[in-house]
């Protein structure tokens, strides 16, 4: 009898991937979809996926003695056995999902008989710099060519794998999607002025452009703060952001709050006067679609983007989020003091922007789409 596999890398609460992983596997258990999920590493504290599912199977593929390893080295040769061993145990007729992953896909497709679906986020070049990393990628593409279908989250990424020669029929855009019931019942707390960002505080690409534009609006509403949530850059790290704090001299109005569990989260992004993602026009940005940018939306809080991406195809400037020009520290900056000056009409918008993150969005609605592709939903 054939079977629903699904393949992650792994549990790693907190990070964007893994809440969207959690999300399909949430909808597929609620759609009453059968199915076992197969975990290939683990987390530095050794936690297992939450086996709370009604209809999924939970599989930790390290949960051995050779997987419990602090080492490095080991865990990369562990998985890399673990993707092997996952190879072995599907069967002719199964459907398999994987997330990413594309060293298991180049493997997976040897399998004969096998029903294989892959999920991509990113530009396969995000992060190449290496002859050897072109080849890498070269042999990703014709693996991911051979797959019984391709789930992008963006128009751009369709067509980049389109102009790899991957048939267009195979190749099926599945929005960004958010839980809508993470910030139910969360109310504001307190009235700080602070505009925050959702992230890692060393993340040069986003966090840097957002200080240039966060200088401009300190100059006129010192009483503003900018709140970073996530992990808290270090003096002299490769990023230059604690450097580029003080040489703005912005230090007494940046704060960062170093990493909060996921619980905490949604408490501190409700708590916000605006919601700030300041992303450049890079390929990531181009290609990928920010999940952070959902959950902004949830809030119902004024939020404020760039228009990289498919990010205006969704949001539009004044009606359900305020867009800024990329690479543009001015636009964005008087994006940003325009919500400071128009509070009520700023919270208009901040509530259409919630309306566009339900309707399009919604895991359940994706997933369908997703499992009507694969067969496994009618």
């Amino acid at each position: 009898m054939s079977s629903f596999n699904i393949l992650l890398r792994g549990y790693f609460p907190g990070l964007a991937s893994n809440n969207h992983c959690l999300g399909w596997l949430n909808s597929f258990d609620q759609l009453g979809i059968k199915a076992t999920v197969f975990n290939l590493r683990p987390n530095d504290e050794f936690e297992r996926m939450p086996d709370a599912y009604k209809n999924l199977t939970i599989v930790n593929l390290w949960d051995n003695r050779c997987g419990r390893t602090k080492s490095r080295l080991l865990r990369f040769v562990i998985h890399h056995i673990n993707v092997w061993r996952f190879t072995r145990m599907v069967k002719k007729g199964d459907v398999v999902w994987v997330y990413d992953l594309p060293e298991a896909i180049i493997r997976l497709v040897k399998r004969k008989g096998i029903h294989l679906y892959n999920e991509v986020t990113e530009h396969p070049e995000v992060g190449s710099k290496t002859f050897f990393d072109k080849k890498r990628i070269c042999k990703q593409i014709k693996a991911i060519s051979c797959v019984d279908g391709l789930f992008v989250i963006s128009t751009q990424l369709k067509h980049v794998y389109e102009s790899r020669g991957v048939d267009k029929d195979k190749i099926h855009i599945i929005n960004m999607t958010v839980d809508p019931f993470r910030f139910d019942g969360i109310k504001k707390l307190g009235d700080d002025k602070c505009i925050v960002y959702c992230g890692n505080g060393a993340n040069i690409h986003e966090v840097a452009p957002l200080l240039n534009s966060f200088s401009l609006v300190y100059n006129k509403y010192p009483d503003f703060k900018l709140k970073i949530i996530g992990s808290s850059p270090k003096r002299g790290d490769v990023s230059g952001i604690v450097e580029l704090v003080e040489q703005l001299n912005v230090e007494d109005a940046v704060v960062f709050t170093g990493r909060k569990s996921p619980e905490e989260v949604p408490q501190l992004l409700k708590n916000a006067s605006i919601l700030a993602l300041d992303r450049p026009n890079t390929l990531q940005a181009q290609n990928g679609f920010p999940t952070k940018l959902g959950e902004y939306l949830l809030t119902g809080n004024p939020v404020c983007v760039t228009n990289v991406g498919d990010i205006p195809l969704f949001l539009e400037d004044g009606v359900s989020a305020f867009v800024a020009a990329h690479d543009d520290a001015e636009d964005f900056a008087s994006k940003l003091i325009w919500i400071i000056e128009h509070p009520h009409e700023a919270s208009i918008v901040g509530t259409r922007g919630r309306e566009v993150a339900l309707k399009y969005f919604n895991p359940m609605v994706e997933a369908k789409k997703m499992l009507k592709c694969m067969g496994l939903y009618t």
